[in-house]
């Protein structure tokens, strides 16, 4: 699923109706969310795996591209200051 219009719950509730033990979620420039996502997953009996897609330029493409990250430590200072960045430079462009 990507970029969905699903909440959090909804995308758990499908995961687990479909037989899934393990899920990664991932948000754009942000791990907003993924807390809520962890302690719903527990809810399901799904073990959640948190990550962040991080916009990105590839200027030897000239082209718009996502890393991805994966299993990641919310508690990082550097990658939460690292996301309001990102938040802030979109805000302005």
């Amino acid at each position: 699923m990507s970029d969905s219009s699903f909440t959090i719950e909804q995308v758990l509730e499908l995961a687990k109706e479909k037989g899934l033990t393990h899920i990664a979620i991932t948000n754009h420039d942000t791990v907003k969310g993924l807390k809520e996502a962890i302690e719903l997953g527990k809810k399901y009996g799904l073990e959640v795996i948190p990550g962040v897609e991080i916009s990105a330029y590839d200027y030897k493409r000239n082209r718009k591209v996502h890393l991805l990250g994966y299993g990641i430590d919310l508690k990082n200072k550097a990658l939460n200051k690292k996301m309001i960045d990102l938040k802030d430079i979109k805000t302005i462009n």
